[in-house]
């Protein structure tokens, strides 16, 4: 199917309630995951016991504030392709694109390094026992090396959104 054969939607015709769904689904099921990946930590780590469970739900607002930086990042990407997009400027669009992913692999970086080598200080802040601070700073690591994984899945979406 050539780009010219390709049904376009229009969002400013028709109905405004299937409109407004059709824009909120990706965001609803990013944030569906988003939890359901909490809830399958929570439920498989709580079979390894106490301590370990006491360290993930302890790294939960760094994660918290790694999301929130992602989300407010993809925000920003979705705004301005979709505003070089609705003024058919498809060029500026994919140049968005391009500068997104870099800002996000950078950014994403920064957090990375930055995450390694402060992970103790939120544990000794907290007063965390010595067990639930070791454990913890190991489940933080593992997920700051893989924060590079979440800011660009969701610079992908937001691109797509």
């Amino acid at each position: 199917m050539t780009p010219e054969a390709e049904p376009k939607r229009d969002l400013t015709k028709g109905s405004i309630t299937r409109g407004i769904f059709y824009l909120a689904g990706p965001a609803v099921a990013t944030m569906f995951l988003e939890t359901a990946f909490s809830i399958a930590d929570i439920f498989w780590v709580g079979k390894l016991g106490a301590v370990s469970l006491a360290a993930v739900i302890s790294s939960a607002f760094l994660i918290w504030i790694i999301w929130s930086l992602v989300g407010g990042i993809s925000i920003g990407v979705t705004a301005l392709v979709a505003r070089f997009i609705g003024a058919r400027q498809p060029d500026q669009a994919a140049f968005s694109a391009r500068q997104s992913y870099l800002f996000a692999i950078l950014f994403a970086l920064a957090i990375t390094m930055t995450g390694l080598i402060f992970t103790k200080w939120p544990f000794v802040l907290m007063g965390t026992e010595p067990d639930v601070t070791q454990l913890g700073i190991r489940y933080l690591r593992i997920i700051f090396v893989g924060a590079i994984g979440f800011f660009l899945l969701d610079v992908f979406s937001a691109i797509f959104r």
